[in-house]
């Protein structure tokens, strides 16, 4: 079962030794699947069967062609499955960091990666694909999954059809999306890089501008117009995902958690957890911790 290989990537080995971190396998439900969290962003492609999807955000119904976009931290069940079939498409952030950062200047690729779930305050969003690219997304995950199985396999090739999978889902809002996102300064994208480099560093504003070289007011309004979130609201975002993380993964004590992701504060960081996942940090452990 898919629950099986997240166990094995708290280990660090469910994109094992591949060139690229990227994890893509069919799936079935039958009997449900209980909550779980995960540490990379996840594509669950419904293919057939229905189901009942839930997390944070409560309750929605699921058939052919429903997608579900989550980011790291973020919880998620399947329940009164009937027949469920999904193709779960799982890559790590360092993607976003490396070969798809261009996405940050695209602006339906950056709807669907950066600002789409950056603003969907739990970072979960839904998509529809139609019939026809819904078989095409079904055939380009087949190839991709082929691709990850070859030890030959060129990384360009398999980040290629990770793409053209992504683009599909991008395209099922691209006429939703009014507002267009200019080419993104390469500043931005420098200050982004330089929190996330070291989440725990005492970032403002000021500081970021200065660093990068923008007007601080500039640096906040490009951000958030690239990811959705100004750069301190994504920090915070960030750092949340990062605590999710080692409470998940590690028997560190909350607290400990706390002041390693930059919240010295254990009320403030309290309150910022429960606002970005629902709960507690002690329930998240209670509920997905795994031990180290």
């Amino acid at each position: 079962m898919f629950q099986d290989d997240l166990h094995r990537y708290r280990a660090g080995a469910l994109f094992g030794s591949r060139r690229v971190p990227v994890y893509v396998r069919r799936a079935e439900h039958d009997h449900g699947e209980r909550p779980h969290d995960h540490d990379f962003i996840e594509a669950a492609v419904v293919l057939s069967g229905r189901a009942t999807h839930r997390c944070v955000h409560g309750q929605r119904s699921l058939c052919r062609g429903d997608v579900i976009l989550l980011r790291p931290g973020v919880w998620h069940a399947y329940e009164s499955c009937h027949r469920l079939r999904i193709y779960n498409c799982c890559f790590g952030q360092s993607l976003l960091r490396n070969e798809l950062a261009w996405a940050l200047d695209d602006p339906p690729m950056n709807q669907l990666l950066w600002s789409g779930l950056l603003s969907s305050v739990q970072g979960v969003t839904f998509h529809r694909l139609q019939a026809g690219p819904m078989r095409e997304a079904e055939r380009t995950l087949d190839a991709l999954a082929a691709s990850l199985s070859e030890p030959a396999a060129h990384r360009a090739a398999q980040v290629g059809r990770l793409l053209v999978f992504l683009d599909l889902i991008a395209g099922t809002s691209r006429l939703q999306r009014a507002a267009q996102v200019d080419r993104t300064p390469t500043g931005i994208w420098t200050a982004l890089r330089l929190m996330e480099n070291d989440l725990a560093a005492p970032w403002t504003s000021e500081e970021l501008a200065g660093r990068v070289g923008l007007d601080r007011s500039y640096l906040v309004r490009r951000f958030k117009l690239a990811t959705g979130l100004p750069p301190l609201a994504y920090l915070a975002r960030r750092r949340a995902e990062r605590a999710a993380s080692l409470l998940a993964s590690t028997d560190r004590p909350i607290a400990r958690i706390a002041v390693e992701v930059g919240w010295d504060d254990p009320a403030y960081f309290a309150r910022r957890f429960r606002q970005q996942f629902g709960m507690t940090a002690g329930e998240y452990r209670a509920r997905f911790g795994r031990g180290p």
